[in-house]
């Protein structure tokens, strides 16, 4: 018996082998090969358009970014604005309530002033008048009768003293 095998190669089995292998390759081309391939292309077209949108969304992220920081610091500007308008506006009607306050308190003070200056007289002329009668009485007993108008004047003078 022969071991070389070269020597058993039968050609009739070689021509089987080519027929059914290439039977085998034109069937799983057709119904494997084929539908894989075109899977495979159709995922490659979805990857490379998910790509392209992917890029153009992060264009429009950034460029939406952009607007949004720009919107951002306008606002934050006009929200200064705004704040210092306020606060200018606080001042005066601080400034208009402390002056109406000031001049009610004038006039509150001088209508104070000129009620107590009216019962200073209203009271000094009291004083007078009690003044005048206890130095008649006083003068009446110690010195006799008196005129009642050279009391008076004395006690102008003397009041006139006290109240400077």
């Amino acid at each position: 018996m022969e071991l070389n095998p070269l020597n058993q190669l039968n050609p009739l089995v070689i021509g089987a082998v080519i027929i059914v292998f290439t039977a085998t390759y034109l069937v799983l081309r057709r119904w494997f090969f084929l539908p894989v391939i075109e899977v495979m292309e159709s995922r490659r077209m979805r990857i490379e358009q998910a790509e392209g949108s992917r890029a153009e969304a992060r264009r429009v992220v950034a460029e939406a970014e952009s607007k949004a920081q720009t919107l951002l610091d306008a606002a934050k500007e006009q929200a200064n604005v705004i704040v210092e308008q306020t606060r200018e506006a606080r001042e005066e009607l601080k400034a208009a309530e402390m002056a109406a306050a000031q001049k009610d308190v004038e006039r509150v003070l001088a209508k104070g002033r000129a009620a107590a200056a009216a019962l200073r007289d209203v009271e000094q002329a009291k004083l007078r008048d009690e003044a005048v009668q206890c130095v008649t009485l006083a003068c009446t007993k110690v010195i006799g009768p008196v005129e009642p108008s050279l009391v008076g004047s004395v006690v102008d003078r003397l009041m006139a003293r006290k109240v400077q």
